[in-house]
């Protein structure tokens, strides 16, 4: 029990002279009866030249902070470009380009994931994942990209540029889309309650849910019993009129079942 008090107190006598040395000379010539007074005096000495180093180190002005911080947050972002760069194996060049060209089309750099990235010598070409979408990017062999699109959808082409946001459909509106898509369709029906349409989640893929601006379109299929009572499948292509906020109605413009 003796041994493990005088522990503690030799932890609380090192931690006083590091963290508030005044205290702690004044703890070791009190309470330190067992030190001699040479290594009493040792001690203060050190650590009396540690306080006045201490009060002697300037504290940065909230300019100097900021900046200080604005530098280390560029240096987070360089690495995490560089790492991107080794990981694809292409110049850090290309990867900021990447996201300056996709930032300028109104993607959130935050959010892209780069999933390929190459230069062969005479081009440049990648594939970024954005918001669920593929988008491929190419461009010259300086690592310039001139070209983002995703499917036959332009968004980055000879200059001219074209704002994702118009084109893409978020999670939320998709699933708002499907649930009144059902609805019409149902309404077109000669039985509506023998419809069954793909699953939401597992059968996700077999819903096609497109965006122009504030026109939608909605296809996929349907099995359901026709006027003679056999289950049959139909597809279905709609279109609506939507300012795509949540909590307005999306206005139908036109319904086509086959």
């Amino acid at each position: 029990m003796k041994k493990n008090s005088k522990s503690g107190k030799n932890i609380l006598m090192w931690v006083l002279l590091v963290l508030l040395p005044p205290v702690g000379i004044i703890y070791v010539w009190v309470a330190k009866k067992e030190f001699t007074t040479k290594k009493k005096a040792i001690l203060s000495a050190i650590f009396a030249v540690w306080f006045i180093v201490v009060l002697l180190i300037p504290e940065a002005t909230p300019e100097e902070k900021q900046a200080q911080r604005e530098a280390a947050k560029q240096e987070i972002e360089k690495t995490e470009e560089e790492n991107e760069a080794d990981k694809l194996g292409v110049d850090v060049e290309f990867i900021k380009n990447i996201k300056d060209a996709c930032e300028s089309v109104g993607m959130d750099i935050d959010d892209i994931e780069i999933s390929s990235a190459e230069n062969d010598g005479s081009t440049c070409k990648a594939q970024v994942e954005y918001e669920g979408y593929i988008f491929d990017v190419s461009g010259d062999a300086d690592n310039t990209v001139t070209y983002i699109g995703s499917g036959n959808i332009p968004f980055l082409q000879n200059g001219q540029i074209q704002d994702v946001n118009t084109r893409i459909v978020t999670q939320t509106q998709k699933s708002i889309l499907i649930v009144q898509a059902e609805s019409d369709v149902k309404e077109n029906l000669k039985a509506p309650s023998t419809a069954e349409f793909p699953g939401h989640v597992l059968e996700a893929d077999e819903w096609v849910v497109n965006k122009n601006g504030d026109i939608f379109s909605v296809s996929s299929w349907v099995d359901a019993q026709n006027s003679f009572g056999a289950q049959i499948r139909n597809t279905f292509f709609i279109t609506y009129k939507w300012d795509g906020n949540e909590n307005t109605t999306p206005e139908l413009t036109g319904i086509t079942i086959e």
